[in-house]
C-alpha cells in the first residue's frame, strides 16, 4: 500500500578464497536504502544486506536496484527488488 515501507534481506555467501569487502552500497533512488556489513566477510561466511523501500508517493509497478561496490572481479554486484504498490485511496 502506498506510504508503507517494504524490507527484504539478501543473503550473500563468500565463495571466494579471500575476504569479501563491501566499500559501499547505493540504492537507485532515495526511496531505496541498503544496510550492509562494514566488516570483511571471510571465505565461507555469509553476510546480509537489508534493503528498505519507502513507497511514499509511489504507486503501480516499482523496479528498484542496489549497487554493491565490492572487491570482486566486476567491482560491483546488483541487487534487484520488484513489487507493486497499490495507490492510497483519497480520503
Amino acid at each position: 500500500m502506498e506510504g508503507e515501507k517494504a524490507e527484504h534481506t539478501f543473503q550473500l555467501i563468500n565463495t571466494g578464497a579471500k575476504n569479501f569487502v563491501i566499500s559501499r552500497a547505493e540504492g537507485s533512488c532515495g526511496c531505496t536504502v541498503p544496510e550492509y556489513p562494514k566488516d570483511p566477510v571471510a571465505p565461507g561466511d555469509t553476510a546480509s544486506i537489508k534493503v528498505t523501500f519507502n513507497s511514499a508517493g509511489k504507486h503501480d509497478e516499482q523496479n528498484k536496484t542496489v549497487t554493491v561496490h565490492c572487491n570482486v572481479a566486476s567491482r560491483s554486484l546488483m541487487l534487484y527488488m520488484k513489487g507493486f504498490v497499490k495507490k492510497k485511496e483519497a480520503q
